[in-house]
């Protein structure tokens, strides 16, 4: 089986491929620094997935899912995780010199 990453790096010499992926790149990154946090949050809540599938009412593996990238991240899904580890969800816009606008 081939892996994503090598199969991207083949894409990526296909201009229209390597367009399409840089104009969702900085999506990625943001799904990415999200997934991180949820995971780092629900460590410092001293929760397991199993225990924050079973406030959830769903199955350990949907939450790695969640945490992984395995899922679509949803605000539905994030107020129920923020919920199911004691947490309160917070967006924010930051400015290019690091400020709040």
């Amino acid at each position: 089986m081939t892996k994503f990453s090598t199969l991207c790096e083949v894409w990526l010499d296909d201009e229209e491929f390597r367009a399409g992926y840089e104009a969702q790149e900085r999506e990625f990154a943001i799904a990415d620094k999200v997934r991180r946090t949820m995971c780092e949050a629900r460590e410092r809540a001293g929760l397991t997935r199993g225990d924050v599938a079973k406030r959830l009412h769903t199955t350990e593996e949907a939450v790695q899912r969640l945490e992984q990238g395995g899922q679509k991240l949803t605000l539905s899904a994030l107020l129920s995780f923020a919920d199911a580890i004691g947490s309160t969800l917070r967006i924010e816009f930051q400015g290019p010199d690091g400020e709040h606008p």
